[in-house]
């Protein structure tokens, strides 16, 4: 993995107005098997307790591959290889956070074991959009079901 530079503890404070004044880049992880997709019950402000799918920031210096590979250990547990990037997506008034970009990507697991953590109190594979998914991720899961 790459280096991430290394920048001071920044106070949510200071986190919070960054984020209302920049987007933010953010991968989506998307694990598929049989047809169906990978979904976390959502633990943490915003979108409590709707299905998402599992996610992270992109952090400064960070490589899409390492922060795929890292958000992946951290949200599910799996150690995860890059199948397809399936969509690039914007969520501008739809997530009270902010503007964030959001990077959608295909991929399979190569080890680790599917665990809950305190992102998601729950993790499922579904075969269709859950209606309690959270609005802006129902046309990203539709798409990776479809692909």
């Amino acid at each position: 993995m790459t280096q991430t530079h290394k920048i001071p503890f920044l106070p949510q404070e200071d986190f919070e107005w960054v984020e209302s004044m920049v987007p933010i880049t953010c991968i989506d992880i998307i694990v598929k098997e049989n047809r169906k997709v990978l979904l976390g019950k959502r633990n943490t402000y915003p979108y409590k307790g709707l299905w998402h799918i599992p996610g992270g920031l992109l952090y400064f210096n960070e490589t899409i591959k390492d922060a795929i590979k890292r958000i992946a250990k951290r949200e599910i547990g799996l150690d995860v290889e890059i199948v397809n990037f399936l969509s690039i997506h914007e969520y501008i008034d739809e997530d009270p956070r902010g503007h964030f970009i959001g990077l959608a990507y295909i991929v399979k697991s190569i080890g680790g074991k599917i665990i809950e953590n305190e992102f998601n109190s729950d993790l499922q594979f579904f075969d269709n959009v859950p209606y309690d998914a959270i609005p802006c991720q129902k046309e990203i899961i539709r798409d990776a079901l479809w692909r």
